[in-house]
């Protein structure tokens, strides 16, 4: 089933993009209430729906306008990466931590395992102790 585009048109003021000295548009550069509004409206858009946002910039010339649309584009393209790079280091944090935990409950399964049952209660309460330690050491790598 095919869906139309969910359209947003904005009034802006050439002021809503950040400007160098010499009064050219930053591409570059958003300005944080704008970015936020378009978030805020792509979240209550159906999701897989295509998105169309249309700028409306009072007394720009083209070149204006088509700066604000690049300035758009690039933002959320960098937002994009910030937020690919911000998964790969929550897996790659979950692949260390997961080793260490596996290596931390293997040592200490295997030195609870090297108690003798017959070994008093003493051993036996360490034994059982490792065990839940070897255990509760996978907690974080598992949440």
């Amino acid at each position: 089933m095919k869906h139309t585009a969910a359209v947003l048109a904005m009034a802006l003021q050439s002021s809503a993009l950040k400007r160098q000295t010499d009064s050219s548009l930053l591409p570059e550069e958003l300005a944080p209430q704008l970015a936020r509004t378009l978030l805020d409206w792509a979240r209550t858009v159906e999701q897989g729906r295509a998105l169309e946002v249309h700028f409306v910039v009072a007394g720009a010339t083209s070149t204006a306008t088509h700066d604000a649309a690049i300035a758009v584009r690039q933002h959320f393209l960098r937002e994009a990466e910030k937020h690919t790079q911000k998964i790969k280091d929550i897996f790659r944090y979950a692949r260390v931590t997961s080793v260490v935990g596996l290596l931390v409950l293997a040592v200490l399964l295997a030195t609870a395992q090297a108690i003798p049952d017959d070994a008093g209660r003493l051993a036996a309460a360490i034994r059982e102790s490792l065990t839940i330690f070897a255990w509760v050491a996978m907690w974080k790598p598992a949440d």
